[in-house]
């Protein structure tokens, strides 16, 4: 074989492997570009899948679900968590994260559709007052606003489960187990900006804290979401149930995953209807 020959069988080798290679580059980017898209999918469905706890300290029943689709859709929990940054500052309107719609769903307006009272940024804004940053995992509470109207929600439950980096945006807190504690613990014994204190929530309704705009480990995030509220729905009196909510089919196969791998839990229906206040 001359040299002539070699190299032609050397380029035509290496442009084979070229193209295979660009072409397997390709494919990965598709995949990627599929789960990136699934993964900000919001299901068009409702559907509540429900685990009971083995064991509680006093002895009750209590659950923890999942719940899929758009938050908007949710009627049966009385208390929403919020995902909040540090700052406590909330989404704007226009911006799809929990944060967003929960002031969009709360604000009253007049008849003409126009807003005169931003009412969940309203409280929040005055319960924090001079004190921000809050510390990571702090919860407070505010009223419902319009959503309690609207969706039966008495109480939001703002968690400081995000922080901002500079130059990076926003990141989870390194202790989002933490978030939910308080989160939870807020909700069994909440008190208003103003000190009302208001009867505690029957049913939870907690977005994947850390996992949206903030870029958590899905895995990661909904094992330490999921553990830290059946360790708290095991030692305490209320609420009765979590329900942790999935936008996506990723988010729902996830929590899923994590609560049948769960030995603390059995899955199952509560009998009964669920109480909303």
């Amino acid at each position: 074989m001359d040299g002539r020959t070699a190299g032609r069988q050397l380029a035509d080798r290496d442009g084979r492997e070229g193209a295979a290679l660009r072409k397997a580059v390709a494919a990965a980017a598709r995949r990627d570009d599929a789960e990136a898209v699934a993964r900000r999918a919001v299901l068009d469905r409702q559907e509540t899948h429900w685990f009971k706890l083995r064991h509680t300290d006093d002895g009750a029943k209590r659950w923890i679900g999942v719940v899929t689709g758009d938050a908007r859709q949710v009627t049966c929990a009385d208390a929403w968590v919020n995902s909040e940054n540090t700052d406590m500052m909330m989404s704007r309107t226009s911006e799809f994260s929990m944060s967003g719609i929960i002031r969009y769903e709360g604000v009253r307006r007049d008849a003409s559709g126009r807003v005169v009272a931003d009412l969940v940024a309203d409280e929040l804004a005055a319960a924090v007052r001079d004190q921000r940053p809050v510390m990571p995992a702090v919860a407070i509470v505010t009223s419902g606003g319009e959503l309690e109207r609207t969706n039966g929600v008495r109480m939001i439950v703002h968690a400081a489960a995000v922080e901002g980096q500079p130059g990076s945006g926003y990141r989870p807190i390194r202790d989002l187990d933490r978030a939910v504690h308080h989160a939870l613990a807020a909700a069994q014994q909440p008190v208003l900006a103003d000190g009302t204190a208001i009867e505690p929530a029957h049913t939870v309704l907690v977005p994947l804290l850390g996992a949206g705009t903030a870029g958590g480990d899905l895995d990661t995030v909904s094992r330490t979401l999921i553990r830290a509220a059946v360790d708290r729905l095991a030692r305490s009196s209320s609420p009765e149930r979590v329900l942790f909510l999935a936008y996506t089919d990723a988010e729902l196969a996830a929590c899923r995953r994590v609560l049948k791998a769960c030995p603390d839990v059995t899955s199952g229906s509560p009998d009964g209807p669920i109480r909303s206040g």
